[in-house]
């Protein structure tokens, strides 16, 4: 199975998750860059504000096709208990093209579910596997048992379930 996992990281916790999966997964990896400066405390805030609003951003246009893959992961950072605005624009641009997909998000609070359910709500496949981490258990390295769950979902899909880890 050829697999892609594509994420955005503003602070390096959604890149530690994703680094992990693509190289337990031997999959090529894509990080999605916003053309918009979301550094430090009011970086964030501008970042939470435009997630909540759901607006579509410019981001680096990706250099692979995700409908060359059999399946696409997709990682996000999870803001205003939604998915980042980088995430939304390669969905809308990309969505259609992803014929299977599974989703993680990366929360210091709250918000995993409504996020992995918006992005299959975007992605034209089925979804296969969701979970989501709680930043300081991925700063911690805590997270490894709910990775592990969520690989084996990937690995072993239930029909298109909801089969949601979550730490």
């Amino acid at each position: 199975m050829k697999i892609l996992v594509v994420y955005y990281s503003r602070t390096g916790v959604t890149r530690k998750v994703a680094s992990s999966i693509a190289q337990t997964l031997n999959a090529d990896i894509e990080e999605l860059i916003d053309t918009k400066k979301r550094a430090g405390p009011l970086g964030f805030a501008v970042a939470v504000k435009d997630a909540a609003l759901k607006k579509i951003v410019p981001i680096t246009p990706p250099q692979k096709n995700p409908g060359d893959y059999d399946l696409v992961i997709i990682g996000t950072p999870v803001w205003a208990d939604t998915m980042c605005t980088a995430v939304r624009a390669y969905l809308t641009d990309c969505g259609k093209d992803i014929k299977q997909a599974a989703s993680f998000c990366t929360t210091h609070t709250s918000g995993i579910e409504q996020a992995n359910r918006q992005i299959a709500d975007i992605i034209a496949g089925k979804t296969i596997a969701a979970a989501g981490f709680r930043q300081k258990h991925v700063k911690r390295d805590e997270h490894i048992p709910v990775l592990d769950a969520f690989l084996e979902q990937i690995r072993e899909p239930q029909g298109g379930k909801d089969t949601s880890a979550v730490e």
